[in-house]
């Protein structure tokens, strides 16, 4: 007797227990799914952290590449044919390095706030100027009592 009496509440009640069931199907299937999109994120932070790597390490050899190309630009200079093909080739290289230093700066930024900016200490002693002999060097005089001529025969000269 105990089973017909269920079963005539279960039709009694048919909208209910369906709603039951729907509600307990949903439950599950939000369960599967939440584990299934914690799968896939997973999966692409790895795929991203690998994009990083290769990344990072294709924009490595490319300034390997380029800081050679320099070094070699600054020691072969005397055999450049004449003063114009090095300054392109000069140029060309400046500009690659200049790229490459700013693509660095995206894979690896300063994350010290205190070394950005003017809060940076002062150099302990100021670089040796550049002789005009340096392949990639500014055109500055090599010694201050060159540039001192330079200047006196400038001023005899307007004079």
């Amino acid at each position: 007797m105990a089973i017909d009496t269920i079963w005539q509440m279960l039709a009694d009640n048919v909208g209910t227990v369906v709603t039951v069931l729907s509600a307990i199907a949903a439950v599950i299937g939000a369960l599967a799914s939440r584990a299934e999109t914690r799968k896939q994120r997973q999966l692409r932070t790895e795929q991203l952290r690998q994009s990083i790597d290769s990344s990072s390490l294709d924009w490595g050899s490319a300034a390997i590449d380029t800081l050679v190309r320099a070094a070699m630009l600054a020691r072969t200079r005397h055999l450049h044919a004449n003063e114009g093909a090095f300054q392109t080739a000069r140029a060309a290289t400046l500009i690659n390095l200049s790229s490459l230093i700013d693509r660095g700066r995206m894979f690896f930024p300063n994350l010290d706030e205190t070394k950005k900016g003017v809060e940076k200490t002062a150099p302990i002693a100021a670089p040796a100027p550049y002789s005009r002999r340096d392949g990639l060097g500014a055109q500055r005089n090599p010694c201050p009592h060159t540039r001192w001529r330079a200047d006196r025969r400038q001023q005899r000269r307007l004079h």
